[in-house]
């Protein structure tokens, strides 16, 4: 049994912040080659209309065995 707070986003969400996460930015036209949970979060609520927490996000990409942004590089 699962304790503590249900999570607030539910699956979708879950998996459209993994893909966007592992998917260069450049490939989204965005002018970086790697993301940072900042860019990330700015690019969720432009695009995608997701509003949510830096915690809330590292938690899910941590969840997902994302744990390092920074793995995720464009070609330039």
């Amino acid at each position: 049994m699962e304790q503590g707070r249900p999570p607030t986003f539910g699956p979708v969400v879950r998996k459209l912040i993994c893909r966007v996460a592992k998917t260069p930015p450049q490939q989204l036209d965005r002018p970086f080659t790697t993301w940072s949970l900042s860019k990330l979060l700015e690019y969720l609520t432009e695009v995608h209309q997701v509003t949510i927490s830096t915690e809330t996000v590292r938690s899910i990409l941590r969840k997902a065995g994302i744990r390092d942004l920074r793995s995720v590089r464009g070609g330039t």
